[in-house]
């Protein structure tokens, strides 16, 4: 059942938005990026065995993350900026007595796990430049001290439910055939292993520069790895040194975000930085290799099953920081990206190669 807020907030009766519930049933807000709705279905089944009926309160971006997700029974959507940010406690306090369990995860992750800095937001139609807030001016050590926490365990303890690490990402039967016949496609050409390539993340720290480098080393010593290039519209020329090349496979603006993520289900490796698509197969048993960038294995990896996590030396890592653009972080000279995307390709190169000792690796 979907129940969609139309117009102004303020226009929407309760029984406009389905009155209150006959059953038991806890509502769950989140307005986060796909990782942050992936992170959210963590606690999803725990609210089920506790005998609740779920509605998710999101945006339609969210929902399409977890649109066939069985623990979810109905959604309460409204349009990113439909409700004006200064009016979003009034908000969830008109639409809280519908349920009986409201749970607002906004900035769970965001705000209570990460520093803020300057960010865009839409106020009064208009874009604005919002001030960082005093966190992010924290020293470094400060910092480390204040949110060396694991965003799902906290995910967990802000629901007021047991803490656990169960996210889950859940494909329709057509995306996972779609999936197959395509990973088909790809191993009909004598290809033994599949690396699912993310190349960018929401912000502009979550792109790998020497990425090139790093695939080069893979393709030279293992010919029968091919490696699909995943990201949005404007990761396509990331792709061009190797469009001759016939085991790179690239599909930057190709794929849906769902396809992205059933994909990368089914692969044999994963690469990627701090991204929703990594998120969504951090408990699945093909191997991750991560390249944190604000985050440590505490905050994001540290429950991940068959994870390589890998970071550069850079001193201020871990930030712990939220930027608005690159020009906030000390830059590598070479790459004129982040200090802190510069991970040696040999080690990238090595971790997706190693031996694997859930499935087996050519």
């Amino acid at each position: 059942m979907i129940h969609t807020l139309k117009g102004n907030w303020r226009d929407n009766t309760l029984e406009d938005l389905g009155g209150v519930r006959r059953e038991r049933t806890a509502c769950v807000v989140r307005y986060g990026a796909f990782g942050d709705m992936i992170m959210l279905s963590s606690i999803l089944p725990i609210l089920k065995e506790e005998g609740y009926r779920v509605c998710v309160n999101t945006e339609p971006r969210g929902r399409e993350i977890l649109q066939h997700d069985p623990n979810v029974d109905e959604w309460l959507i409204q349009e990113k900026g439909q409700v004006d940010p200064r009016e979003l406690n009034e908000y969830w306090d008109h639409i809280t007595p519908m349920f009986d369990r409201f749970i607002n995860l906004t900035g769970s992750v965001e705000g209570r796990c990460l520093a803020s800095g300057p960010r865009a937001q839409k106020v009064d139609g208009e874009m604005k430049i919002l001030p960082a807030r005093p966190e992010y001016f924290l020293s470094h050590e400060e910092r480390q001290e204040k949110y060396s926490m694991n965003y799902i365990e906290e995910t967990h303890r802000i629901a007021g439910v047991r803490v656990a690490h169960e996210p889950k990402f859940y494909p329709s039967p057509d995306e996972y055939r779609n999936a197959r016949f395509m990973l088909q496609r790809i191993r009909n050409r004598k290809i033994d292993d599949v690396v699912l390539w993310v190349m960018t993340g929401s912000s502009g720290h979550k792109m790998y520069p020497l990425m090139d480098s790093a695939i080069a080393q893979i393709l030279l010593e293992k010919p029968r790895t091919a490696i699909v290039m995943v990201g949005d519209e404007a990761c396509s020329y990331l792709e061009a040194p190797w469009r001759d090349e016939p085991r790179v496979i690239r599909k930057s603006g190709k794929l849906s975000i769902r396809m992205t993520m059933t994909l990368a289900k089914l692969v044999d490796v994963v690469v990627g930085p701090e991204t929703g698509v990594l998120n969504a197969v951090s408990m699945e048993l093909n191997r991750k290799v991560v390249l944190l960038s604000h985050s440590s294995v505490e905050n994001l990896t540290k429950h991940w099953v068959n994870t390589v996590s890998l970071h550069t030396d850079s001193p201020c890592y871990p930030c712990h920081q939220l930027h608005l653009s690159v020009r906030e972080c000390p830059l590598d000279e070479d790459t004129q990206m982040p200090v802190c995307t510069s991970v040696d390709p040999s080690q990238v190169a090595a971790a997706v190669m190693q031996r694997d000792p859930y499935r087996k690796i050519a």
